[in-house]
């Protein structure tokens, strides 16, 4: 059951990440672009909206994640050991930047496609992705695993979201995205 939760819980997250990301309608974008005069200054402008709504979503999981460790165990995250709020910290900064590689990944295809895709597009991942991390062993992108498993998993999620920033901008200097 807990799979299932937090099947749930990525999917509810990463849908509410991309339903914050409003105007990306092509007639909305032309209006946009005339109040910011550059590409790059709106999709700056984009990706930190993207990069604020990650985060908010990040610290209510965790705030959620935090409450119900105590009120389960009955002890408190940061009175137990280095070691458990280490990986606490791990796994909330593994959220962040998936939730910011998602948000990223969504202005992307809904720049080169439209943004229907790129919701069905996110959500399909997500879950693909939440699959393939239980099933290896060695890396954690969203479970919880050891401090190595996390490390591995937020270097894997760092280099996947700088590529798809550099692939956006690239997209935006070659291609129109209107």
């Amino acid at each position: 059951m807990a799979d299932v939760y937090l099947l749930a819980l990525i999917i509810l997250s990463v849908l509410s990440i991309g339903a914050g990301q409003f105007g990306m309608t092509r007639k909305y974008r032309s209006m946009l672009l005339l109040r910011y005069q550059k590409k790059t200054a709106y999709i700056r402008q984009t990706l930190k909206k993207a990069f604020s709504n990650a985060v908010l979503v990040t610290g209510i999981i965790g705030s959620i994640l935090l409450l119900s460790y105590t009120l389960i165990t009955g002890r408190c995250v940061f009175t137990g050991s280095a070691e458990e709020m280490t990986l606490f910290l791990y796994l909330l900064l593994n959220l962040c930047l998936f939730f910011n590689l998602m948000a990223a990944v969504s202005f992307f295809i809904t720049l080169a496609a439209n943004d229907l895709i790129a919701l069905m597009s996110i959500i399909g991942f997500s879950c693909f992705m939440l699959i393939a991390d239980g099933a290896i062993h060695f890396i954690s992108l969203l479970t919880w695993g050891s401090m190595v498993q996390l490390f591995w998993g937020s270097s894997i999620l760092t280099i996947g979201l700088m590529a798809v920033y550099g692939l956006i901008f690239y997209y935006v200097r070659h291609y129109d995205m209107l």
